[in-house]
């Protein structure tokens, strides 16, 4: 029911209906029947504007994107898409017990998973992303791959490849 046409047609059927109404009344003369005619005119155009004015919104930005002023009066709410929550390789259980080793067990550690085909950086007893994968695949290989669930099992699984 508040569809903008209905509003349109209920405003000029209105209109009309007054225009209608002060037609007929003879008593009156020219000018007074121009004065009403042109109050239902005026009252049918401000009618009109506003109608456009609150259907030709300019698009708004949001967060996620734009979206349009809805046509009903209700607020679309904005959309919500699922992010997976991202962790550093470095917060992971196999990033924390790395960097408990001393420098020197760390740079064997390194050195034993590229003697054994899964690691090919550098040396450099630093942990980062070639590191966590290359003890990932080799934990995955090995028959531990619950490495990365407990620091137990991430000992475990360095403990293996130094001693």
């Amino acid at each position: 029911m508040s569809h903008p046409i209905f509003k349109t047609a209920l405003a000029a059927a209105t209109a009309l209906s007054i225009g209608l109404t002060a037609a007929p009344a003879l008593a009156w003369g020219d000018r007074e029947q121009g004065i009403v005619t042109g109050i239902a005119g005026t009252l049918l155009f401000q009618h009109v504007q506003r109608d456009i004015r609150e259907h030709q919104q300019p698009r708004r930005y949001q967060g996620d994107g734009y979206y349009e002023r809805p046509a009903y009066g209700y607020r679309q709410a904005p959309r919500e898409y699922y992010q997976p929550q991202r962790i550093s390789v470095y917060q992971t259980t196999l990033g924390q017990a790395f960097n408990s080793y001393s420098s020197s067990e760390r740079r064997d550690i390194q050195r034993e998973l590229r003697n054994q085909g899964y690691y090919n950086g550098r040396v450099d007893g630093s942990f980062g992303p070639g590191t966590y994968e290359a003890v990932n695949s080799y934990a995955r290989r090995s028959g531990q791959p619950g490495a990365t669930r407990s620091m137990a099992a991430a000992y475990g699984v360095y403990d293996s490849l130094l001693y």
